[in-house]
């Protein structure tokens, strides 16, 4: 990605290419024991399920150290691998993937209501700061172009 920025940069003198990693989605088809999944999920989210490919089960400090996320970022993207239904807390705080859905292992419908309201939540924030910022951004570059 780097070098493509700075081959942009050569060719659009005074602009550059600002990465955001956190839009975009990834389509994932999970096959599990007892079924097979297709989900949309942010690269954010996918990331964080593909942790569970080497390793059974994770306490939030772990997996954060591997991906590299902050906690509460983490625990808002296994929360929504759990209101999927993928993933399911233990008592003991760790995160494991739930292979064979029983009665047990299905989230309360208010639990995974409110989840669901939270996610949704984030990313309209997000999404109006981006605008907000794009516009902001708009506005300094034809400043720009007039005093120059």
């Amino acid at each position: 990605m780097d070098a493509y920025a700075a081959a942009f940069a050569l060719h659009k003198a005074n602009r550059k290419l600002e990465w955001r990693e956190r839009f975009g989605v990834v389509d994932l088809t999970l096959e599990l024991k007892d079924r097979t999944l297709d989900c949309r999920a942010t690269s954010a989210q996918a990331s964080v399920l593909m942790a569970f490919e080497d390793q059974e089960c994770w306490s939030v400090e772990d997996l954060s150290k591997k991906i590299e996320m902050a906690p509460p970022l983490l625990q808002k993207r296994l929360g929504f691998w759990v209101n999927k239904g993928i993933l399911k807390k233990g008592e003991d705080g760790m995160y494991g993937v739930v292979e064979i859905v029983s009665q047990d292992n299905k989230t309360s419908s208010h639990e995974a209501t409110a989840i669901a309201d939270e996610e949704e939540m984030d990313s309209t924030v997000a999404q109006a700061s981006d605008r907000e910022e794009e516009k902001l951004q708009t506005c300094w570059s034809f400043i720009v172009s007039m005093l120059t």
